[in-house]
């Protein structure tokens, strides 16, 4: 008969562990499902090692006579949950209710919340790494592990918004387009830009957000803030108060974002591959932009000074109008002698540092993601660790960021150390 490890990496979240615990054990034995909860607390004072701590619980899983286990975080209670046997590894966490304004925002790749590994798979692949400290990251590394290791998933595709055209090149430290700001601010504005991002880490950086294009001032921007596929588009009123959309996440591809300005309803929405994305509306009027003379593509500013959110990828196509008149049209095919022309108005625009180049891409990009098995949680509300204002909270994802996209890391189940300080019932206090 099967039998489930459900495995619990806690610290200090006392509130949050006695609620799940009375969940989960009243949950499980209605479905007559054979079980062994088991929390492993991290007992030391090092920053929190969420993969470490659940290696320690498929070992101690494997001990008890369990053959799966599902990894489950504990502020996540089962409402329609179904926790029996599967030979293949599945991603449980996939729809949530709260009893509150919190939520929780995931995208097709995720692979935390909560997992279900046979054991023997969980042990093929390694597990998790033994060092990824603090918040994030370690899911993607054990993602990754399974695609490498041939573990059956399911696969995205997404289309290219562009193929077979030209486009420059930015480095990321010295590229940009300096482009005469001729844009009308009291009549409505649409800006249309295709691009695909080139996802290095910058490791001397403690971020990643990177200017796709930028009006100066207090500046209306849109920027890469991370290297998986998520942009934000920025603007300021009359006033001085920011406003902001950010994008779902999506595999990296050609995209092509389409921001919509109704300067008469003061209204912003907008679009990526031609699906909407959201919307604001602002007070009033916009921060006055025409007092600038030109704006910039790939570069907030480069003559700012501590200007560190320089854009690296590729650009293929930059165009602007107002009340549905062309106004600006780069196209970069007719990139000539370090000048771009804007087939608008035919005045050119001049290049710094970019390298012209041919796409010869697919029509699409395919993504590996979790297999996936439709489940109901409820959330218990927690402090989110994630990214807030274009950089980390924690300075430790930063550090597993860098570590995991240098696809390096071997550690996990076959170099385990920790020490047992304890075993109380169901939960093992250890030291890391």
């Amino acid at each position: 008969m099967d039998r489930l490890g459900i495995i619990v990496p806690y610290r200090d979240r006392l509130e949050h562990l006695n609620i799940f615990k009375e969940h989960i054990t009243n949950y499980l034995t209605k479905q007559n499902i054979q079980f062994e909860l088991i929390i492993v607390e991290q007992f030391d004072d090092k920053p929190f090692n969420r993969g470490k701590l659940l290696n320690i619980g498929v070992i101690e899983a494997e001990r008890l006579g369990c053959n799966y286990v599902v990894l489950h975080d504990v502020d996540m209670l089962p409402v329609d949950v179904d926790y029996s046997y599967s030979t293949e590894v599945l991603q449980l966490a996939n729809k949530f209710i709260s009893d509150g304004d919190y939520t929780k925002e995931i995208y097709d790749g995720y692979f935390g919340g909560v997992t279900l590994f046979p054991i023997e798979v969980f042990k093929r692949i390694n597990g998790y790494p033994n060092d990824f400290w603090g918040w994030g990251f370690e899911d993607d590394e054990l993602l990754r592990r399974c695609i490498i290791n041939g573990v059956e998933t399911d696969s995205q595709k997404i289309k290219n918004r562009s193929i077979s055209k030209k486009a420059l090149e930015f480095n990321g430290i010295n590229s940009y387009i300096k482009v005469n700001n001729n844009i009308d601010y009291t009549k409505n504005i649409k800006i249309s830009v295709s691009f695909r991002i080139q996802p290095d880490i910058d490791s001397t950086k403690t971020y990643e957000e990177g200017t796709i294009f930028s009006i100066p001032g207090y500046d209306m921007t849109l920027s890469t803030i991370d290297l998986f596929g998520t942009y934000k588009f920025e603007l300021w009123d009359f006033k001085k108060k920011v406003y902001s959309i950010t994008t779902n996440q999506l595999p990296i591809h050609f995209t092509n974002i389409v921001i919509e300005i109704d300067t008469t309803d003061c209204m912003v929405n907008l679009f990526q591959n031609r699906e909407w994305v959201g919307s604001f509306e602002y007070y009033k009027k916009l921060y006055d932009y025409s007092n600038e003379k030109w704006f910039y593509i790939g570069n907030a500013n480069p003559y700012r000074g501590n200007n560190s959110k320089e854009f690296y990828g590729y650009i293929s196509e930059f165009k602007v109008y107002n009340d549905g008149n062309e106004i600006i049209n780069l196209d970069i095919k007719n990139y000539k002698d370090g000048k771009v022309k804007n087939t608008s108005n035919l005045d050119e625009a001049d290049t710094f540092s970019c390298n012209l180049i041919k796409i010869d891409g697919s029509k699409y990009e395919y993504l590996q993601i979790p297999k996936k098995r439709l489940c109901t949680f409820k959330l218990m509300k927690h402090t989110n660790n994630g990214f807030q204002n274009g950089k980390w909270k924690d300075i430790n994802t930063r550090v597993n960021q860098i570590q995991y996209n240098k696809k390096s890391n071997t550690s996990g189940l076959n170099d385990l150390k920790y020490n047992t300080i304890d075993k109380l019932d169901n939960q093992i206090l250890v030291s890391l």
